[in-house]
């Protein structure tokens, strides 16, 4: 098992790093100067933009810590999934518009594609990357929020490919995986770092 989710971390790693230069590689052949720069532009400015509109997800953290040190685990947990819901609803508004926008935008099928999910995913893997790191579970739980991020993003550009749909359609369907993922990261870490 271990290896397997070694595996999946080290993919998704990968496309994500790779994802948004070979979308840009595409997209400069394809002479869509103006949308790369928007997408560049849109990398850099959309962590800090979104570190304020999932402030309020930290409503769940402290009691969530509180019933996990009262011995309530299960409770913690739900507590703490429904933070990670809120962030996936950020996660997946964010991901649907670029998704949305970029594809309606280009001429260049796979250069959309491939932009578009370096662009969605870049703010995320950076906020993760910013996160303390303090132990273990800390690591852990950092790595799991941010697969659990990439495989909803993938299955929502995948979606988006095979069957189309508005912004809200693709974006509820990131947030149904990323609320189904979220509950078994949460599962996992809590199974590992058992008090």
């Amino acid at each position: 098992m271990a290896n397997f989710v070694g595996t999946l971390i080290g993919l998704f790693s990968i496309l994500a790093g790779f994802a948004g230069v070979i979308g840009g590689i595409l997209l400069i052949i394809a002479g869509e100067w103006s949308l790369l720069f928007y997408l560049i532009l849109a990398s850099v400015i959309a962590p800090f933009l979104m570190a304020f509109v999932m402030f309020p997800s930290m409503i769940f953290a402290l009691p969530s810590a509180s019933l996990y040190e009262k011995g309530y685990v299960f409770l913690s947990g739900v507590v703490a999934w429904l933070g990670s819901l809120y962030l996936g609803a950020v996660f997946a508004g964010w991901s649907a518009y670029i998704f949305i926008y970029v594809m309606n935008t280009t001429s260049s099928f796979w250069g959309g594609v491939f932009a578009s999910f370096g662009t969605a995913i870049s703010p995320i893997a950076y906020m993760s990357s910013k996160e303390p790191r303090e132990n273990d579970l800390d690591i852990i739980k950092n790595t799991l929020v941010m697969l659990t991020a990439q495989i909803s993003l993938l299955a929502m550009v995948i979606l988006g490919i095979i069957n189309g749909g508005t912004i809200y359609d693709i974006g509820i369907f990131y947030l149904s995986v990323y609320a189904v993922l979220s509950a078994l990261s949460i599962m996992i870490s809590g199974a590992l770092f058992k008090k």
